[in-house]
């Protein structure tokens, strides 16, 4: 029930702090001293900030076996790590070009698939009718 959700959302919370944890040494290590000096080094403190935040998090929610509602803002603060795929996307115009499109087209891609799913909903009706009709001519 309800203690077996629990716990696989604290496994889940400990495998994201692990993975950040091992992205930020594994960034460490690989800029050296431009981890903190270069040019992406606002990225690299925002992630030592919300790997901070994930641990106290953790630590807090552990001490008083539950969950501070303060602690629960840090939780959206730990979205924002999605904002990092932005800055890869301008290596790849290409792709920045087709996402927003898609974007912009979100409505009319579902009116298209509607319409799309209409059209083959009446084609299968039609040839399971037909289906059903030789079977009942067969049969008389």
């Amino acid at each position: 029930g309800d203690q077996g959700y629990l716990n696989t959302l604290n496994v889940l919370q400990y495998l994201l702090l692990a993975w950040l944890f091992m992205e930020l040494c594994i960034n460490a290590m690989g800029y050296g001293i431009d981890f903190f000096f270069g040019p992406l080094w606002k990225w690299n403190l925002f992630d030592m900030c919300i790997l901070f935040a994930c641990a106290l998090e953790i630590i807090v929610s552990q001490q008083s076996g539950g969950m501070s509602s303060a602690f629960k803002v840090l939780r959206i603060v730990r979205l924002g790590k999605a904002l990092q795929a932005v800055r890869f996307l301008r290596f790849f115009h290409g792709l920045q070009k087709m996402l927003i499109s898609l974007a912009a087209c979100v409505v009319t891609l579902f009116w298209a698939f509607l319409v799309m799913f209409i059209i083959m909903y009446c084609v299968c009706v039609l040839i399971m009718n037909g289906i059903v009709g030789s079977f009942g001519k067969a049969r008389l």
